[in-house]
């Protein structure tokens, strides 16, 4: 996988949501959620993806549960 196009504004709450994951990803700390494949913690951030540990994943922004119905990947 080279990219992903997390379609954030399709979740619909563009304040609980939206702008927090945004603003989380240009400021570098990124955000995390399972992998929709393994069920593992991914940390997604602009210059790559990495694994987490549970404890690790717990400090930051989360993207919904079903992130990956809504996510492109190319």
């Amino acid at each position: 996988m080279e990219w992903v196009d997390f379609q954030l504004e399709l979740f619909g709450d563009a304040e609980g949501i939206c702008k927090p994951l945004v603003k989380a990803w240009w400021e570098g700390s990124g955000f995390a959620r399972r992998c929709p494949s393994c069920g593992g913690w991914i940390r997604f951030t602009t210059l790559r993806m990495e694994p987490l540990t549970d404890e690790q994943a717990s400090g930051y922004l989360k993207l919904p549960d079903h992130w990956a119905t809504l996510a492109r990947f190319g």
